[in-house]
């Protein structure tokens, strides 16, 4: 406080005037330290910054090279990021990131700043995201703790971000108005960015699916663009004003009485327009490439949601049919037994009948006639169930063993299509084509399972294949 040079008059005129001052002047801690402790305060000064400076380039290269190692492991980014040496030590992504960081100190202080103010934005929504990531994990093992400190990290880093984006609600300064430009940009790669992930990601499918994300972006691209909008033209604005008082002579309050120059005036208005449409323009650009882009995402989306869901399709037919006779399988036998039993418990299950089916003499053909006879037979004895009840689901819950579930029109008429069936399979013997034994039962009110109905019909079933031997 007291450390200020002599020609002002308190320290706060000092901190007033450090825009207009130069060398160490200029910089309060330095002047202080030289004053107190002459060359060598600035020395030890100078050794503590550049240990500061030092220790958090190796602190963030050793914590990003991590970053990048464990994204690259998960194939999000190239494989080769993810090669460690014989340390353990992600070399290349060390690398990877030297390469990319060593141009930007040549950019200048001023462009630094702009770089710190988005890398600051960016760490604040990571760090959101990490605190909602601890809750949602907290929330699933019940750990009430982590889920306080989870949300207690979502919020201040909402607060965080509110002040940095909207500085002015708390101070009369604000970030730089190319800050705002540059995070504009740097969201739009991240779209663009996240295409290729999405690309990359074809098989295992393991991002996209929150559309969430799409919101946020679009509404972060839109905000900066704003605000980047509004901070050009109070520039510009401010600019044109200072045009006009320099071109009079009004600085520090003078009073001009000479005649009024319109066109030099509506020169500084048309280019102040003129910039104002050109940003326009820019921040409508951003707002499209960033709408085009999602929305060709959300095409790839829908486009990977349909061959998923293809694939799902694919994969459920193969298991809930038969590959031999096409008709369904023992697994969809087994769901559609459940879903039965379901029904029964709830009391909502309506009337069905249950036709079990079993091939006579496939074991003897089999053995003499070879798999493949066998498998012929199978395949008769299935076009003869399916034809004869075409409007009930059928299944094959074993190797000779066929079952009809009979509902609506075939339920009423259950009695007439088991009689057809078995009149098809007493012609076949004395044609010698395949027979088939069948039994058939009704559910009843009493019944308290899908299985107890099936009993019933597999024992009829049997005392059918009796008769049918004895015949």
């Amino acid at each position: 406080i007291t450390a200020y040079p002599p020609r002002y008059a308190n320290w706060l005129e000092y901190i007033k005037d450090i825009g207009h001052l130069k060398d160490i002047e200029a910089l309060p801690a330095f002047y202080a330290a030289e004053r107190y402790m002459g060359s060598t305060g600035v020395t030890l000064l100078i050794i503590a910054l550049m240990s500061l400076v030092i220790t958090s380039l190796f602190g963030n290269l050793v914590a990003l090279s991590r970053l990048i190692f464990a994204v690259a492991r998960d194939e999000v980014l190239p494989k080769e990021l993810a090669e460690v040496n014989k340390r353990g030590i992600p070399q290349r992504a060390i690398a990877f990131i030297v390469v990319i960081s060593v141009f930007i100190p040549f950019l200048g202080r001023t462009a630094i700043g702009w770089l710190v103010d988005v890398t600051t934005l960016g760490a604040t929504i990571i760090y959101a995201m990490v605190s909602m990531s601890a809750y949602v994990k907290a929330k699933e093992e019940g750990l009430n703790r982590s889920k306080i400190i989870g949300i207690l990290g979502v919020v201040f880093m909402a607060v965080f971000m509110v002040m940095l984006l909207l500085p002015k609600l708390f101070t009369s300064d604000s970030m730089a108005k190319e800050s705002y430009c540059l995070f504009t940009v740097w969201a739009l790669l991240g779209i663009f960015l996240f295409r290729l992930v999405l690309v990359v990601d074809r098989k295992r499918r393991r991002f996209g699916r929150s559309g969430i994300v799409w919101i946020v972006l679009m509404a972060l691209v839109l905000f900066t663009s704003i605000e980047w909008l509004t901070e050009f033209s109070s520039a510009r604005t401010e600019r044109a004003m200072n045009n006009i008082i320099a071109f009079y002579g009004l600085e520090e309050g003078a009073v001009y009485h000479g005649p009024i120059s319109t066109e030099f005036i509506e020169s500084q208005m048309n280019r102040l327009q003129l910039n104002n449409t050109a940003t326009t323009a820019i921040v409508a650009a951003f707002f499209a490439i960033a709408l085009g882009i999602i929305i060709n995402n959300h095409g790839l989306m829908n486009k990977r949601a349909d061959e998923h869901e293809r694939e799902l399709g694919a994969v459920k037919h193969a298991a809930y049919t038969d590959s031999m006779t096409g008709v369904k399988s023992k697994h969809a036998f087994t769901e559609k037994e459940a879903s039965i039993d379901a029904r029964i418990k709830a009391g909502v299950e309506g009337n069905f009948s249950i036709v079990v089916c079993d091939i006579n003499g496939l074991k003897q053909v089999n053995d003499t006639l070879g798999h493949k006879a066998g498998d012929d037979l199978i395949l008769k004895a299935s076009k003869i169930i399916c034809e004869n009840y075409k409007r009930s689901p059928v299944y094959r819950v074993g190797g000779d063993e066929f079952v009809a579930i009979l509902t609506g029109q075939d339920y009423d008429m259950r009695s007439e299509l088991l009689a057809s069936l078995n009149r098809i399979v007493e012609e076949n013997m004395t044609s010698g084509g395949v027979v088939i034994a069948a039994g058939m039962a009704d559910f009843m009110s009493g019944d308290r399972s899908f299985k107890e109905v099936f009993d019933k019909a597999d024992t009829l079933m049997y005392v059918r294949k009796r008769a049918l031997k004895k015949m």
